[in-house]
Protein backbone atom coordinates (compact mmCIF):
# COMPACT_ATOMS: atom_id res chain seq x y z
CA UNK A 1 0.00 0.00 0.00
CA UNK A 2 1.49 3.46 -1.11
CA UNK A 3 2.15 5.95 1.96
CA UNK A 4 2.57 9.16 0.83
CA UNK A 5 5.92 11.05 2.54
CA UNK A 6 5.21 13.65 4.85
CA UNK A 7 7.31 16.24 3.99
CA UNK A 8 9.20 19.11 5.84
CA UNK A 9 7.33 21.64 3.87
CA UNK A 10 4.33 20.20 5.11
CA UNK A 11 4.97 19.78 8.69
CA UNK A 12 5.73 23.59 9.37
CA UNK A 13 2.41 24.11 7.16
CA UNK A 14 0.76 21.99 9.63
CA UNK A 15 2.63 23.67 12.65
CA UNK A 16 2.10 27.26 11.24
CA UNK A 17 -1.60 26.54 10.80
CA UNK A 18 -1.88 25.34 14.49
CA UNK A 19 0.87 27.30 16.23
CA UNK A 20 -0.96 30.70 17.81
CA UNK A 21 0.83 34.24 18.13
CA UNK A 22 0.62 37.22 20.34
CA UNK A 23 1.18 40.78 19.73
CA UNK A 24 4.39 42.91 21.37
CA UNK A 25 3.86 46.81 21.66
CA UNK A 26 6.35 49.13 22.13
CA UNK A 27 7.28 53.18 21.54
CA UNK A 28 10.14 55.14 22.08
CA UNK A 29 10.83 58.73 22.07
CA UNK A 30 13.93 60.52 21.52
CA UNK A 31 15.21 64.24 21.25
CA UNK A 32 16.62 64.75 17.12
CA UNK A 33 17.04 68.24 17.12
CA UNK A 34 17.72 70.60 20.03
CA UNK A 35 16.53 74.47 19.19
CA UNK A 36 19.01 76.72 19.86
CA UNK A 37 16.52 79.01 21.02
CA UNK A 38 16.18 76.66 23.75
CA UNK A 39 20.39 77.26 25.12
CA UNK A 40 20.78 81.06 24.04
CA UNK A 41 21.96 83.26 26.50
CA UNK A 42 22.40 80.31 29.19
CA UNK A 43 25.15 79.38 30.92
CA UNK A 44 26.83 75.56 29.98
CA UNK A 45 24.68 74.63 33.27
CA UNK A 46 21.22 76.30 32.26
CA UNK A 47 21.92 75.05 28.90
CA UNK A 48 22.64 71.19 29.98
CA UNK A 49 19.57 71.71 32.39
CA UNK A 50 17.21 72.39 29.79
CA UNK A 51 18.20 69.99 27.20
CA UNK A 52 17.79 67.30 29.57
CA UNK A 53 14.59 68.81 30.21
CA UNK A 54 13.84 68.22 26.61
CA UNK A 55 15.16 64.86 26.63
CA UNK A 56 12.75 64.17 30.00
CA UNK A 57 9.86 65.43 28.09
CA UNK A 58 10.84 63.22 25.09
CA UNK A 59 11.07 59.85 26.98
CA UNK A 60 8.13 60.48 28.75
CA UNK A 61 6.56 58.71 26.15
CA UNK A 62 8.55 55.66 26.37
CA UNK A 63 6.97 51.98 26.66
CA UNK A 64 8.83 49.35 26.91
CA UNK A 65 8.69 46.17 25.14
CA UNK A 66 5.32 44.66 26.37
CA UNK A 67 3.26 41.75 25.20
CA UNK A 68 -0.21 42.10 24.95
CA UNK A 69 -1.00 40.13 28.22
CA UNK A 70 1.03 41.57 30.06
CA UNK A 71 -0.20 45.22 29.53
CA UNK A 72 -2.37 44.97 32.77
CA UNK A 73 0.50 44.77 34.65
CA UNK A 74 2.42 48.04 33.60
CA UNK A 75 2.79 50.30 35.99
CA UNK A 76 0.31 53.37 36.16
CA UNK A 77 2.13 56.07 35.01
CA UNK A 78 2.90 53.74 31.64
CA UNK A 79 0.11 52.43 31.51
CA UNK A 80 -1.60 55.93 30.98
CA UNK A 81 0.56 56.25 27.80
CA UNK A 82 -0.90 53.31 25.86
CA UNK A 83 -2.91 54.16 23.00
CA UNK A 84 -6.85 53.59 23.78
CA UNK A 85 -7.07 49.96 21.57
CA UNK A 86 -4.05 48.68 24.06
CA UNK A 87 -6.47 50.42 27.05
CA UNK A 88 -7.80 46.49 28.42
CA UNK A 89 -8.29 47.65 31.93
CA UNK A 90 -11.76 49.70 30.87
CA UNK A 91 -12.65 47.34 27.60
CA UNK A 92 -16.18 46.12 27.96
CA UNK A 93 -16.31 42.63 27.61
CA UNK A 94 -17.73 38.94 29.56
CA UNK A 95 -14.89 37.32 30.04
CA UNK A 96 -10.76 37.20 29.65
CA UNK A 97 -10.16 38.84 26.50
CA UNK A 98 -8.23 36.85 23.81
CA UNK A 99 -4.36 37.99 23.37
CA UNK A 100 -3.20 34.76 21.17
CA UNK A 101 -4.38 34.87 17.57
CA UNK A 102 -3.96 32.90 14.34
CA UNK A 103 -1.47 34.11 12.15
CA UNK A 104 -3.07 35.72 9.66
CA UNK A 105 -5.26 37.78 12.32
CA UNK A 106 -2.82 38.47 14.55
CA UNK A 107 -0.78 40.15 11.87
CA UNK A 108 -3.93 42.17 10.97
CA UNK A 109 -4.64 43.15 14.55
CA UNK A 110 -1.18 44.22 14.68
CA UNK A 111 -1.78 46.59 11.53
CA UNK A 112 -4.86 47.67 13.23
CA UNK A 113 -3.42 48.21 16.54
CA UNK A 114 -0.24 50.46 14.66
CA UNK A 115 -2.68 52.90 13.12
CA UNK A 116 -4.80 53.20 15.94
CA UNK A 117 -1.78 53.99 18.19
CA UNK A 118 -0.57 56.16 15.06
CA UNK A 119 -3.93 58.22 15.67
CA UNK A 120 -3.69 58.70 19.09
CA UNK A 121 0.04 60.08 19.30
CA UNK A 122 -1.05 62.67 15.83
CA UNK A 123 -3.51 63.47 18.26
CA UNK A 124 -2.79 63.38 21.78
CA UNK A 125 -0.50 65.55 23.26
CA UNK A 126 0.40 68.93 25.26
CA UNK A 127 1.15 72.56 25.30
CA UNK A 128 4.55 71.13 25.93
CA UNK A 129 4.94 68.81 22.96
CA UNK A 130 2.84 69.46 19.97
CA UNK A 131 2.90 67.66 16.52
CA UNK A 132 5.25 69.67 15.06
CA UNK A 133 3.53 70.17 11.22
CA UNK A 134 0.47 71.11 13.11
CA UNK A 135 2.81 74.09 14.68
CA UNK A 136 4.54 74.51 11.69
CA UNK A 137 1.17 75.48 9.61
CA UNK A 138 -0.13 77.68 12.00
CA UNK A 139 3.19 79.24 11.83
CA UNK A 140 2.77 79.65 7.85
CA UNK A 141 -0.90 80.64 7.95
CA UNK A 142 0.41 83.61 10.00
CA UNK A 143 3.19 84.58 8.14
CA UNK A 144 5.93 84.01 10.40
CA UNK A 145 7.60 81.73 7.83
CA UNK A 146 8.51 84.68 5.86
CA UNK A 147 10.94 85.51 8.44
CA UNK A 148 14.45 84.12 8.70
CA UNK A 149 14.02 83.13 12.59
CA UNK A 150 11.85 79.95 11.68
CA UNK A 151 13.41 78.79 8.82
CA UNK A 152 14.38 75.67 10.75
CA UNK A 153 11.09 75.12 11.62
CA UNK A 154 10.39 73.47 8.00
CA UNK A 155 11.57 69.75 8.78
CA UNK A 156 10.48 68.59 4.77
CA UNK A 157 13.05 69.97 3.66
CA UNK A 158 17.57 69.05 4.62
CA UNK A 159 19.75 71.37 5.74
CA UNK A 160 23.08 71.84 4.12
CA UNK A 161 25.63 70.96 6.66
CA UNK A 162 27.67 74.06 6.69
CA UNK A 163 24.63 76.61 7.44
CA UNK A 164 23.00 74.07 10.03
CA UNK A 165 23.71 75.61 12.69
CA UNK A 166 22.94 79.14 11.99
CA UNK A 167 19.47 77.81 10.74
CA UNK A 168 18.96 77.20 14.03
CA UNK A 169 19.26 73.54 15.38
CA UNK A 170 22.35 72.10 17.25
CA UNK A 171 23.09 69.01 15.34
CA UNK A 172 24.24 67.16 11.84
CA UNK A 173 22.31 68.41 8.79
CA UNK A 174 19.72 65.44 8.15
CA UNK A 175 16.16 65.19 6.16
CA UNK A 176 13.68 64.94 9.41
CA UNK A 177 10.30 64.85 7.64
CA UNK A 178 6.95 64.87 9.75
CA UNK A 179 6.37 61.58 10.38
CA UNK A 180 3.97 59.21 9.25
CA UNK A 181 -0.12 59.98 8.55
CA UNK A 182 -1.25 56.26 8.18
CA UNK A 183 -0.24 52.81 8.28
CA UNK A 184 1.14 51.55 4.64
CA UNK A 185 2.98 47.88 3.23
CA UNK A 186 6.06 50.09 3.63
CA UNK A 187 6.10 50.14 7.16
CA UNK A 188 5.58 46.21 7.13
CA UNK A 189 8.44 43.72 7.68
CA UNK A 190 7.16 40.27 7.17
CA UNK A 191 9.81 37.42 8.48
CA UNK A 192 10.77 34.39 7.77
CA UNK A 193 7.93 32.42 9.51
CA UNK A 194 5.19 34.28 8.53
CA UNK A 195 5.44 36.72 11.07
CA UNK A 196 5.04 40.94 10.84
CA UNK A 197 5.82 43.42 12.19
CA UNK A 198 5.34 47.40 11.63
CA UNK A 199 6.95 50.96 12.98
CA UNK A 200 6.26 54.11 12.26
CA UNK A 201 7.48 57.72 13.33
CA UNK A 202 5.56 60.39 14.36
CA UNK A 203 7.78 63.98 15.34
CA UNK A 204 6.69 66.98 17.55
CA UNK A 205 8.02 70.38 18.79
CA UNK A 206 9.20 70.07 22.26
CA UNK A 207 8.80 73.63 24.26
CA UNK A 208 7.93 73.16 28.06
CA UNK A 209 8.59 76.73 28.73
CA UNK A 210 6.52 78.65 26.25
CA UNK A 211 10.03 80.32 24.56
CA UNK A 212 8.87 79.76 20.52
CA UNK A 213 11.73 76.75 21.12
CA UNK A 214 10.99 73.88 18.37
CA UNK A 215 12.71 71.21 19.35
CA UNK A 216 12.42 68.04 17.61
CA UNK A 217 10.95 65.17 18.98
CA UNK A 218 10.77 61.67 17.40
CA UNK A 219 8.25 59.26 18.47
CA UNK A 220 8.66 55.80 16.99
CA UNK A 221 6.05 53.05 16.96
CA UNK A 222 6.74 49.05 17.03
CA UNK A 223 3.99 46.86 16.90
CA UNK A 224 5.44 42.85 16.62
CA UNK A 225 3.44 39.70 16.10
CA UNK A 226 5.47 36.67 17.92
CA UNK A 227 4.56 33.40 18.70
CA UNK A 228 2.51 33.04 21.89
CA UNK A 229 5.17 30.91 23.71
CA UNK A 230 7.71 34.02 23.25
CA UNK A 231 8.12 35.64 26.00
CA UNK A 232 9.52 39.23 27.00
Amino acid sequence: RFVPKITSIAIAIAQKSSSMFTIRYSQKGSLRKLDMASCRDCRPSEADANQDEVIELAESKNVPPVILKDICDLDDAIYKILPRCLDYKRMPRKGPLPMDWSLDIANEKARKICQNALQCARKEGNYDLRLAKTVYEEYKSKGYLKESTYKHMDLSQPTAEDVYASEGYYGPSELIGWGDEEVTDDHREENDDGTVSYKVRTVYFADPWGAEAFNVVELVISVEVIPSKVEG
